[in-house]
């Protein structure tokens, strides 16, 4: 029975230390963010021990940003509003296997030091059927993944 009552104790500790470690922003993240958006806003972060996710405003606009562990920028993703999607994503969108049964639920700009910038265009064929497109400017069906 106390060998039991010690090793929870000791659990509760370690979650509550790994807690406090995790919650806590290497200053080399935090200054990459400020140094790639000086004049973003309403900052929240939160910490995948890998990997750092940053939720912010600029220019009155939501986005959200990704920095490794070390402080290296890997993708922002920013929401867009239908009229927002150039009309050569669209256009391949149109020409695209998907066009027919698909439904456009939502379309993001994702850029990233590997890829610059893509068009990432989340579809719906049903309720289990679902899909990530994402387009290169020029509208040229880039990848695709399944989604939930």
């Amino acid at each position: 029975m106390k060998k039991r009552l010690t090793t929870t104790l000791l659990l509760a500790f370690c979650m509550v230390s790994i807690s406090a470690v995790a919650q806590k922003v290497p200053e080399k993240v935090k200054e990459a963010f400020h140094n790639k958006y000086p004049s973003a806003t309403e900052v929240v972060w939160e910490n995948q021990l890998i990997r750092y996710i940053v939720s912010f405003e600029l220019k009155n606009t939501s986005s959200t940003a990704v920095f490794s562990s070390g402080g290296n920028w890997q993708s922002t993703t920013t929401p867009l509003e239908e009229k927002e999607v150039p009309a050569s994503v669209k256009d391949g969108f149109d020409k695209s296997k998907y066009a027919e049964d698909w439904e456009i639920q939502k379309t993001e700009k994702v850029e990233s030091p590997e890829y610059s910038l893509l068009y990432k265009v989340y579809v719906a064929k049903n309720d289990i059927q679902k899909k990530n497109l994402f387009f290169t400017k020029d509208g040229r069906l880039f990848k695709e993944n399944l989604t939930l």
